[in-house]
């Protein structure tokens, strides 16, 4: 039972980490879950940086790793 509970945790994680890219990106849940991982961790670096300079032009000030 520990690893059917483990497996739930990590599927509810990455069902998340999926959302949060499809929110974030403007992308559909259905193109961000047919990629690749590194597709995948490619589209949070950029997202990533694209929030950072949105910010920095806005004048909001962020401590590194805040988000994502």
């Amino acid at each position: 039972m520990k690893y059917v509970d483990e497996y739930k945790v990590e599927a509810r994680s990455l069902i998340k980490d999926v959302q949060q890219l499809a929110v974030y990106s403007g992308l559909s849940y259905n193109e961000v879950i047919n990629m690749s991982l590194e597709e995948r961790q490619i589209l949070a670096e950029v997202v990533k940086d694209k929030i950072d300079l949105d910010m920095k032009l806005a004048g909001i000030k962020v401590k590194k790793d805040t988000y994502m």
